[in-house]
């Protein structure tokens, strides 16, 4: 047996952070859902939501990550803001809820917009 080849570009790192999403979102404009990702790298994000069905594969959205971070031993939140494409949607069996997600790309390199 042969070992499947990796074609991303980029490592991916299984990290848990917030994830906000704004853009046409089922129909409607500039709809908020928010997720949880379940990896993140570079390039591109997987993420998890309870409506993650409501987003288009194909479409834009605006979206915003939050990061903890520890400065002096204060605990802040680091915000990274973007675009990203949705370019993937798991719709896998009930039986495998941890599979059912979104795959983004990152448009361009993400922004910091602030630390909380």
């Amino acid at each position: 047996m042969t070992k499947k080849q990796e074609k991303r570009r980029f490592k991916r790192s299984p990290l848990l952070l917030t994830i906000e999403l704004k853009g046409d979102i089922a129909g409607q404009k500039k709809t908020i859902e928010l997720g949880l990702t379940r990896n993140i790298s570079a390039g591109g994000a997987y993420l998890s939501s309870a409506n993650w069905n409501n987003l288009e594969v194909g479409s834009t959205v605006d979206i915003t990550l939050s990061a903890p971070c520890r400065i002096q031993n204060v605990l802040h939140f680091i915000k990274l803001e973007g675009k990203a494409v949705v370019i993937r949607k798991d719709e896998l069996p009930e039986k495998t809820p941890s599979r059912r997600g979104v795959a983004l790309k990152f448009d361009d390199k993400l922004k910091l917009a602030e630390c909380e």
